[in-house]
Parts: structure tokens; sequence; C-alpha cells
């Protein structure tokens, strides 16, 4: 009994010094790094209650409220090659306010209430695309740029953390289908990914530039 727990022990140290003896890939490990934080980041999400206050061209007070929620909902890393899906959705019911001629009172008009829902699909190659930039930066949603008179809950500016890939040409593929419509489908120099915190878009940004650098 003892000389077959020796023989078994023996067996498990040699299989451990030839695994050890094995040369370690330095693009596996950094693969796997960027595909660990990807994974983790797709099962959070981002939410900013927002609100819209503004006159138009009639001078009637005009007021909507939504809830924007930001995820990144997919991705496929094979070796150098990285696909990105992203989902937006805006949810959003608005008013419209006017005094009557009798004096203040106000009437209100309900301009309804909906939903748009962006996905976006980002495809590159860490080794054929000439990336310039990896870095984070802290920008508003694209749907709510239009208006700079947007205030959020959780952040008073709409402000969030985007991973954002810069190109040296038009070498980013990006498609955008808004509900069931897709509305745009070129090659872009530029992408930008929400992240749910500066300190996850950091090392986002970090592990791909690892790698990046290992598949140039």
């Amino acid at each position: 009994m003892n000389s077959r727990i020796i023989a078994t022990r023996n067996e498990f140290v040699l299989i451990g010094l030839l695994a050890l003896s094995q040369p370690v890939d330095p693009q596996s490990l950094l693969h796997d790094s960027l595909k660990n934080i990807l994974a983790q980041e797709s099962t959070r999400h981002t939410v900013l209650t927002y609100s819209q206050r503004y006159l138009d061209a009639a001078n009637k007070v005009v007021q909507y409220q939504g809830t924007i929620f930001l995820q990144l909902k997919s991705f496929e890393l094979d070796g150098c090659d990285l696909k990105i899906g992203v989902v937006v959705q805006d949810s959003y019911v608005g008013t419209e306010q006017q005094k009557r001629r009798s004096g203040e009172d106000v009437s209100h008009n309900d301009l309804g209430r909906g939903t748009d829902t962006y996905r976006y699909s980002y495809h590159l190659n860490l080794k054929t695309t000439e990336i310039a930039q990896v870095d984070i930066v802290a920008a508003r949603p694209a749907q709510l740029r239009k208006n700079t008179m947007f205030v959020c809950e959780e952040e008073r500016s709409c402000v969030l953390q985007w991973l954002r890939v810069a190109a040296k040409k038009a070498s980013i593929a990006e498609t955008r289908v808004m509900n069931i419509d897709q509305d745009f489908d070129q090659m872009v120099d530029q992408i930008e990914v929400p992240m749910t915190s500066r300190e996850v878009a950091l090392q986002s940004a970090k592990s791909l530039q690892n790698l990046m650098a290992v598949c140039r």
C-alpha cells in the first residue's frame, strides 16, 4: 500500500515538473486576462435616470423623464480578433406645458412614452488594425448629447466611463441597429464601449494594450 502511495506521489511531482517546463505563451495569458475582465463586465450594467426641460419653438415648456440602460452585452475574443456587442436602451415619457389665456393656469399635454433600443456591434483585429490609442474617457451617452439640459439622478451631468479605441484610419467595423432597423454599417476610426466604473475601464484599457502589443 505504501509503495503505491509513493509511486502516485512521484507521478504527481513528475507531472508538475513537466508542466512547469512547458513554455508559457504570453498571448494566451493576456488573452485570458482580457477575456476575464470582459466576461465579468458583461454580467453588470449601468443605469442613468434623467430629466430634461426646455422651451420649444412655440415657447411651450417641454419636459422629458427617462431611464437609460447600458451594457456590454457580449464579446468574442479569438486570438487577436475581437468582437464586442453593446446594448443601450432609452425608455422615456414626455409632457408639454402651456399657459391658458385666462390666466396662470397650465395645461399639460402628454407627448407619449416610448422605448428605443440601440444595438452596437464592433469588430477589430488587434494584429491588422493600426490602433493609435487605447484609453478611457468620461462622456455622456450619445442619446443625451443633442440637448445640454439633461440632468441625471445618479450623476448630475450624466457622465459615464468609456473604453475608447482609436485607430489611425477607418478600420474598425461598426454596425448599429435601432429597434429593428439597421441604421449604421460602416468602417470607423474610433469606438467607445461603456464601462461600469473607472477602475474597470482602466483595467480593460491596460489589458487591451498588453494584448495589442503581443499581437503586433
